[in-house]
């Protein structure tokens, strides 16, 4: 999606507009203005060291373009994921593994 994007094919307002829930419930960081919060951080960070493991770079760049990712970097020892101001209710949810992601 990220290359239709950059190729003007789709519009990013519009597409951000479209997928704004998905930013917003997923983003490897999120923003203060967020409502959505039905995804632990544990989950979220399990999903984001899966996606960025596994090399999922257009992910990574499309989640970026909305100020949802942190760089495509290739240093496992960089740490991209922010927390949110955690829920006790989501917290007590067990984690999801990244392989079973």
């Amino acid at each position: 999606m990220d290359i239709l994007i950059k190729e003007g094919v789709v519009s990013s307002r519009e597409f951000g507009d479209l997928f704004s829930y998905w930013f917003e419930l997923l983003g490897e960081i999120p923003n203060t203005e967020d409502q959505i919060v039905r995804m632990s951080d544990r989950r979220r960070q399990a999903l984001w060291t899966y996606i960025r493991r596994y090399r999922f770079d257009g992910v990574i760049r499309l989640f970026r373009r909305y100020g949802r990712a942190g760089p495509v970097e290739r240093d496992p020892a960089m740490e991209h994921f922010v927390a949110r101001i955690s829920s006790p209710r989501l917290d007590a949810l067990p984690a999801a593994s990244p392989a079973a992601v």
